[in-house]
């Protein structure tokens, strides 16, 4: 299985020195996740950030039908967390939940806070992830408001074939929206 880790892929967005990664590895944990387990369950406040070191997970809530809606993939070298929950303190809305056995990097809100101020980059590096996750959601939406549910497959097939492999179909049309009662 695929790895990547954090500290290598800060360094493709903004600087960081021995010391630096050695704070980003106290201040962090590693979590183990086998298929189907759940690192954020609804009405749980999300207190972390994760940064995905292998596997794959996803981000779903259900509709009034009881349907998982997914929202969110994420594979190596992504993040992925409930930012509402995280910022606001709030129960959240949503499951995150592993699609396969997977690696994560946990860092807790008081653990970020700690890193943001002794490593003052990574303030850039999360400005240019929130910025790249932005502009996929836009496009998303946009492709979403603009296709045919069988054009929105297609594309997603041939741009994202690693999910394809990876991901049964029903949560990858749950995540474009196309199910059936929509």
């Amino acid at each position: 299985m695929k790895s990547i880790h954090l500290a290598e892929h800060i360094k493709r967005f903004v600087g960081l020195n021995p010391v630096e990664e050695q704070k980003l590895q106290k201040h962090s944990k590693h979590a183990f996740l086998d298929e189907s387990d759940f690192l954020l369950e609804k009405g749980q406040a999300c207190d972390s950030l994760f940064f995905v070191k292998s596997g794959c997970l996803r981000m779903y809530f259900t509709d009034g039908l009881c349907q998982e809606q997914t929202i969110q993939f994420a594979i190596e070298g992504w993040w992925i967390t409930d930012y509402t929950s995280f910022i606001k303190n709030l129960p959240s809305d949503y499951y995150i939940q592993a699609t396969e056995k997977a690696e994560i990097i946990i860092l807790d809100k008081n653990n970020y806070e700690i890193l943001i101020r002794e490593i003052p980059q990574l303030l850039a590096y999360f400005n240019q992830i929130m910025q790249i996750n932005l502009a996929a959601t836009q496009t998303k939406n946009k492709y979403m408001n603009s296709m045919t549910k069988e054009e929105l497959l297609q594309l997603f097939c041939k741009s994202f074939p690693e999910f394809i492999e990876r991901v049964p179909l029903i949560m990858v049309v749950s995540y474009l929206g196309i199910l059936g009662h929509k």
